[in-house]
């Protein structure tokens, strides 16, 4: 149940942005902290980004 280490600057800026080029979106735990929860507010960004994309 232990985490990577992630010593300051880890994420340089903390949250790192979703959209890579138009209809490329990029997510996952290396985007974010390195855990689940950081997995997981990972994909919710890129699925917000989809969302907005495609719905406006």
């Amino acid at each position: 149940y232990a985490l990577p280490e992630q010593a300051p600057p880890f994420l340089s800026p903390p949250e790192k942005a979703v959209r890579r080029r138009p209809g490329l979106y990029v997510c996952g735990d290396h985007r974010r902290t390195a855990s689940l929860n950081g997995a997981l507010a990972s994909g919710r960004a890129a699925a917000d980004a989809v969302w907005t994309d495609h719905t406006t």
